[in-house]
């Protein structure tokens, strides 16, 4: 007797990045990009600020915030760091496909560290509700996971360690990182 599987239809991802800057979430980005682009059906690159860095080696759209783009080509839209989960907020009922946030640290402290009162109060208020329009939540820690479980109660949220493997990015270093490097020791 044979048993049949159902065929499962290969994903389209669409992911949301801030800019293409050789900064660490868009590294990771990258790094999960590069291990998915070949199992899923469609993938492409969404992004803001003009400032490219790093080749995803998928296609890439520059996006103006205040337009909505519905992502209906797409089963799921991946987003990562806050003008990302902005605009899901802020377009969310334009926008015809699952949406996923990557959480890449705890919000409230990140910011607290990066802006005075005043502004780190706005962007830690508005980032948190944006992340209610989201489908699912990951985290990159089971810590974290417990963290935003407390706020996200009926979400849900997962935990997807992301790291880069060394024999995996080969990437030079330019002068200047080579210089900062140097200076660090």
């Amino acid at each position: 007797m044979l048993i049949f599987a159902p065929k499962i239809k290969p994903l389209r991802v669409a992911f949301l990045l801030p800019s293409l800057a050789k900064t660490a979430p868009i590294i990771v980005a990258a790094n999960i990009i590069k291990h998915i682009k070949d199992v899923c059906e469609k993938v492409e690159v969404f992004y803001f600020k003009n400032e490219i860095g790093i080749d995803l080696g998928v296609p890439c759209h520059q996006l103006d915030f205040g337009t909505p783009y519905s992502f209906e080509e797409f089963d799921v839209l991946h987003t990562h760091m806050y003008k990302p989960d902005m605009y899901v907020l802020r377009h969310s009922k334009q926008i015809k496909c699952r949406t996923v946030a990557t959480i890449h640290s705890f919000i409230r402290h990140d910011v607290f560290n990066n802006y005075s009162f005043p502004k780190n109060l706005l962007i830690t208020h508005s980032w948190y509700n944006a992340l209610r329009k989201h489908d699912v939540l990951v985290c990159l820690t089971e810590t974290m996971k417990q963290y935003y479980a407390t706020r996200y109660p009926s979400m849900s949220i997962k935990v997807v360690n992301n790291g880069i493997c060394p024999d995996t990015y080969h990437e030079a270093l330019s002068p200047e990182e080579e210089k900062q490097l140097l200076s660090i020791k």
